[in-house]
Order: C-alpha cells, then structure tokens, then sequence
C-alpha cells in the first residue's frame, strides 16, 4: 500500500503522520534542478525540501550541487533522515531553517545552515541527531532546543559567526549531548 503525495502548499495541519507517503521506506531526493518525478512505490524526487518531508517516512537526500535552497522546512514525522550532502539551505534573517515540533528520532546530516533567524528549532523533540553540519551567520541561535527537547546529540559540527548563540538550551530541556563541535 502506498500513501498520498502532498506538495509543499499543501497546508501541514493536512499531511496526516500516519501516511505512508507515495514510497514507503524509500528514499525521498530533492532537487530543484529536475522536474518531480513519483514511482510509486520506489521513489519520489522533488523539486522542494518541504514536499520532500511531507512525503518521507525514512530519508530525505539532497541532490548534491542541487542547492542553495531558499526555504524554510518543518517536520511532520518522526524517524526521518535529512541527508543534505553538503547543500546550503539560506534565508535572510527572518526565519528559522529547520523546525521540528514533537517529532523524535530526526537525523539532520551534511547541512549548511547560513542566514536564518535560526538555523534548527526544535521543541519537544527527542533522541535526535544533528551531525556534521555548518551553521553561519544565523541571526539568534545555530540551534535552539526549546520546551523539553531530551536526550538529542549535536557532534561534529562547526558554528561561525552566528550573531547570539551556536546552541541555545532552554525550557527545561536536558540530557542532550554536545561533543566534538568547532564554535568560532
């Protein structure tokens, strides 16, 4: 059985978690240089990361040198892989990169976070992991844990010139691990 396909102006309050999407435990690729192709079944490309997380239930992989992306992106599902593969997501300030609201288990690899407000908000998020990423120039924080977000992993990953802080922790959240991270 395969689930529904939604494009990114499909509102998020109507991509329900428990859709499978158009291809279940495949790999979702973003691509804004290709045209949208669905196999049901087997694979999906998009021309858009928020049509690529409304549609994944396993991995997300950016095609590389497919980049900048100008958007900003929000979860909709626990236990997805985000595998931008070096790819630059980019705003001016007023936004935040990537949002993740209650999902757990959210693997967020190879990003370039640069010119947000934030770079990653996550809010009642746990056992996630943000590795081997860049975030620069982001406005109020690279990564902003907020509202009980527990026992998340943030390693390998280098913050420059973000205006007030890398990595924020607030509103209770703990037992989250930083290790092995460049901060300048």
């Amino acid at each position: 059985p395969y689930g529904n396909y939604y494009s990114s102006t499909t509102n998020k309050d109507y991509v329900p978690t428990s859709d499978c999407g158009p291809a279940p435990l495949g790999t979702i690729t973003v691509n804004n240089t290709a045209e949208e192709d669905i196999s049901w079944g087997s694979y999906v490309v998009t021309t858009t990361l928020q049509s690529g997380i409304y549609n994944s239930n396993n991995t997300i992989d950016i095609a590389p040198g497919s980049g900048p992306y100008s958007e900003s992106i929000e979860t909709v599902r626990s236990n997805v892989v985000l595998n931008c593969n070096g790819v630059t997501l980019t705003d001016h300030g007023s936004s935040t990169g990537l949002y993740i609201n209650g999902e757990d288990n959210i693997v967020v690899n190879n990003c370039t976070f640069n010119e947000f407000y934030r770079g990653i908000y996550l809010t009642g998020s746990d056992n996630s992991i943000i590795e081997n990423s860049t975030f620069t120039n982001n406005d109020e924080s690279a990564i902003y844990f907020y509202y009980a977000s527990n026992y998340n992993t943030i390693k390998n990953n280098n913050f420059t010139s973000n205006d007030a802080y890398a990595i924020r922790l607030d509103g209770g959240s703990s037992a989250n691990r930083v290790m092995y991270n460049n901060i300048t």
